[in-house]
């Protein structure tokens, strides 16, 4: 079996950069892709460590104070279906599927 890197790659970076309009959304799209290829869910935002969410925003270069907020449900739900997609689930075709 194969690990899954809590780490966003440099592609991945790019993608959640150029699919969301916010420093917060893509912190946020960042937190949900990686939570869904290493746990296999998208546990809630107040769920997820403080130093996991940290550890993202360092990775992808994002101003320190920077939290992944979303404005609106339906903003969370478009990042759950787009992380869901680049981890074997159906695509969207609303947004380009992250890098396997």
């Amino acid at each position: 079996m194969s690990r899954i890197s809590l780490t966003p790659s440099k592609e991945e970076r790019a993608w959640a950069e150029e699919a969301t309009d916010s420093d917060e959304h893509q912190l946020a799209l960042l937190l949900a892709l990686k939570s869904y290829q290493h746990i296999g869910c998208f546990p809630k935002a107040h769920d997820v460590p403080d130093q996991v969410v940290e550890f993202a925003r360092r990775t992808a270069e994002l101003p320190e104070p920077t939290l992944p907020v979303y404005g609106s449900e339906r903003t969370a739900k478009s990042h759950r279906k787009w992380s869901g997609s680049g981890a074997g689930c159906a695509t969207t075709g609303r947004r380009p599927s992250p890098p396997a």
